[in-house]
């Protein structure tokens, strides 16, 4: 007798009671998953920390109420550091035989370069480009 079928989880064991179809397309180490989850979480802390430094030349020039907002820019870039720490380590101690399919969470991604990195389908490794908000030192004779 076949189980009715249900809703696949986001996460499963092979320990677990739940049965995981390995033969499902979707169905990857969930190492693999933590790990690029750790990237694309190391990924918002860079731009967040370049962020950060352009904002700090201009913190001198503003009035409180807007630096007391713009200084949350550096919580937000430890916080995306600590995220990425936190699970890089759930990478490393999640043994191999787990699995999950993240094709429901993948699918809840609104940037097509971000599902891209999650899914594992950007080229690793390559250079991402740089883009410069404010430039750190102001244009000579530039107001």
């Amino acid at each position: 007798m076949t189980p009715p079928a249900s809703k696949p989880a986001l996460f499963a064991s092979q320990n677990s009671r739940q049965r995981v179809d390995d033969n499902r397309p979707n169905v990857v180490p969930l190492r693999d998953v933590l790990s690029r989850a750790a990237d694309e979480a190391r990924h918002v802390h860079g731009g967040l920390a370049g962020l950060d430094a352009c904002l700090g030349g201009a913190l001198g020039r503003l009035p409180p109420d807007v630096l007391a907002i713009l200084q949350q820019t550096d919580l937000l870039r430890q916080e995306a550091e600590g995220l990425a720490l936190f699970l890089q380590h759930l990478a490393t101690d999640i043994l191999q035989a787990q699995t999950c399919d993240p094709a429901r969470a993948l699918e809840s991604l609104l940037l097509q370069e971000q599902h891209s990195r999650l899914s594992g389908q950007s080229a690793e490794g390559a250079p991402e480009p740089e883009t410069e908000i404010w430039s750190s030192d102001p244009a000579p004779g530039g107001g």
